[in-house]
């Protein structure tokens, strides 16, 4: 419940009650746990606090991997490169590297729609910089293997991007 207040704007009280959810969770390892660290940071990410949320992704991907749950790795690299734009634009081809290495993880995931999120972000980057065929390419390469969720936003948000880059 947090996270879907946090999404739709109530940053504030999202973030309490993520707060809530993860101090039960304490010394819990899990998918549970990940997931609240990873609503936390984008909370946190929300509110303009964006040390902390870098501090949040720093730390939930470390947990991932220290409890071998790393359905969440993808969307955590994902969350970390707009975080480095977000405290310093100067930090783009960081950025963009831990784009790639999100996509790269995917690979390995379940979850195809992170993956999906993160080739959004990297086209998007990339086609500024003017390289639109390679993003086009990326993109509609990962969004054709989604058959699922024709509708679901991320794959709408790909599709419009593939479009413009036509």
């Amino acid at each position: 419940m947090g996270n879907v207040l946090s999404s739709e704007g109530d940053h504030d009280k999202g973030l309490e009650m993520i707060e809530r959810a993860l101090a039960g969770d304490r010394g819990r390892p899990g998918m549970l746990r990940s997931i609240g660290l990873c609503f936390r940071s984008r909370a946190l990410r929300g509110l303009g606090r964006l040390p902390e949320a870098m501090i949040s992704a720093d730390e939930t991907i470390a947990a991932a991997h220290l409890d071998n749950e790393v359905w969440w790795l993808v969307e955590m690299h994902r969350l970390r490169a707009l975080l480095r734009l977000d405290l310093d634009a100067g930090a783009r081809p960081t950025a963009m590297a831990e784009l790639r290495q999100a996509i790269d993880i995917g690979e390995e995931q379940p979850s195809r729609i992170f993956q999906l999120r993160a080739a959004t972000d990297l086209a998007r980057m990339t086609a500024e910089e003017g390289a639109r065929l390679e993003s086009r390419v990326l993109l509609r390469r990962l969004h054709d293997r989604i058959t699922e969720a024709p509708d679901h936003s991320d794959m709408l948000a790909a599709k419009a991007l593939i479009d413009e880059l036509a």
